[in-house]
C-alpha cells in the first residue's frame, strides 16, 4: 500500500472508527475542515462531502500538498511527521499532535515504512516526485 494512503487510513481511524463519529457522519475521513471538494460545513466548520470517496480523495489531495510544500502552511517535505501533526491537528482544537504523530508512524512502520517515526522527514516518507496509484482518478476529479 501507498505511503499517503496508509497515513490518510490512519488518520480516518485515529479520527474515530464509529458511524456515530464526525468523520463518518460528514463522509469526512480526516475531519478537514477546508477543501474545495466540500459541499458545506456543519456547525463546528468541518468539511461535509457527498460520500466517503470524495472525502477520501479531498485527504489524499491535502496530505499530497502538505508533502509537497504546497499549501499556505508552513509545511514542507523537509518538516517531520510531527511538525505536519501540529499543524494539521493543533493542540489548540484539543488534539495531541505526539499521540497523533506516533499513532500514524507505528501504522506506517506497520505497512513496511520502517524508517517512519514522529521526527521522520515527509520527504523520507513520500516525495512529489513519485507516481500516485491514484493519481489519474484524482486528476480526473478536479479536472487538472
Amino acid at each position: 500500500m501507498h505511503a499517503l494512503d496508509v497515513m490518510a487510513l490512519a488518520i480516518s481511524e485515529y479520527e474515530g472508527s464509529s458511524m456515530k463519529d464526525r468523520n463518518y457522519r460528514n463522509n469526512n475521513p480526516g475531519n478537514l475542515r477546508d477543501s474545495p471538494m466540500r459541499l458545506g460545513k456543519d456547525e463546528q466548520g468541518y468539511c461535509i462531502f457527498a460520500n466517503f470517496t470524495t472525502g477520501y480523495l479531498a485527504l489524499l489531495r491535502e496530505l499530497r500538498f502538505k508533502f509537497s510544500g504546497k499549501t499556505s502552511t508552513r509545511i514542507t517535505s523537509d518538516s517531520s511527521l510531527l511538525d505536519f501533526f501540529l499543524v494539521y491537528a493543533p493542540s489548540a482544537d484539543g488534539n495531541y499532535p505526539m499521540l497523533y504523530a506516533s499513532f500514524v508512524a507505528d501504522r506506517l512502520k506497520l505497512y513496511g515504512y520502517a524508517k517512519a517515526g514522529v521526527i521522520t522527514k515527509l520527504k523520507d516518507i513520500w516525495n512529489d516526485s513519485e507516481a500516485l496509484p491514484w493519481d489519474s482518478r484524482l486528476n480526473s476529479f478536479l479536472n487538472l
